[in-house]
This record gives structure tokens, C-alpha cells and sequence, in this order.
């Protein structure tokens, strides 16, 4: 995973570890698993929202897979309540301060060449779509 944030990313860390919360830590080793899941790598980056982070996953042909964000939850936006700064849902109810992936997956397409097939009998190509 690559880190964008210029050492904001380490400073929400401590943060949290400092409030007890592990959520932070929890959403990036999710994003870390799915990455190798996935054999991708994903960029993560400030956010316009306070203490929250956007994240990109390319796969390994430079292909966007999704892209979504870190999102802090807090008395500051009603917990999750869609208000600002944050404008996201939290679909939990729990009170206390957390992060939360909030993200959009992308449908994915392996490239044309996986397609790509010697064919000696007349073979149809499969869609494109």
C-alpha cells in the first residue's frame, strides 16, 4: 500500500491509539488484505473530511478495481449521520468515535489478451462485454 498522506496516515494512528479505538487500524489491514487478494495495490491519501483518508486500488494491469475512502465518524457529523464535514451514512449505531470504509467497487475486467487463444477449429471469441 502506498502512502500519499505525508505522514498524516501515522499521525491518525496514534491518534487512535491514544483514544483506544483500533478502527483505523482495522480498516487498513482490510484494505492491505484485500490488496493482496485482489494482487493489487492501493494508494491511500487526505481527504476533504477531518481525519479521514481516500484510498484507489489498481490491479496489476493498471486497471482502477475501486476507489473509496477512510471515513471518521464523530460527534463532528453526528456519528455517520450524512451531515457535514464527512456528508457519509455510518450504518452503525455505536456512539463512539470510529472509521469506517466507505467504498465503490469497480466491476472487473481482466485485460483483452487473457482472451487471446490459438483457435484451430473455428472457435467463436467470447463478448467483449
Amino acid at each position: 500500500m502506498k502512502d500519499l498522506t505525508e505522514g498524516k496516515l501515522n499521525q491518525e494512528l496514534e491518534y487512535a491509539k491514544s483514544i483506544g479505538n483500533d478502527t483505523l487500524q482495522k480498516c487498513i489491514d482490510r484494505i492491505k488484505q484485500n490488496d493482496w487478494y485482489f494482487d493489487a495495490e492501493s494508494s491511500i491519501s487526505n481527504d476533504f473530511a477531518p481525519r479521514s483518508f481516500y484510498f484507489q486500488r489498481i490491479d496489476k494491469y493498471d486497471q482502477q478495481l475501486g476507489n473509496g475512502g477512510i471515513i471518521f465518524h464523530g460527534p463532528h457529523d453526528g456519528y455517520g449521520s450524512g451531515s457535514a464535514p464527512s456528508f457519509s451514512v455510518s450504518l452503525d449505531d455505536d456512539p463512539q468515535p470510529h472509521w469506517q470504509i466507505h467504498w465503490k467497487n469497480r466491476t472487473y475486467r481482466p485485460p483483452l489478451t487473457v482472451f487471446v487463444r490459438p483457435c484451430l477449429t473455428g472457435c467463436k471469441r467470447p463478448p467483449l462485454s
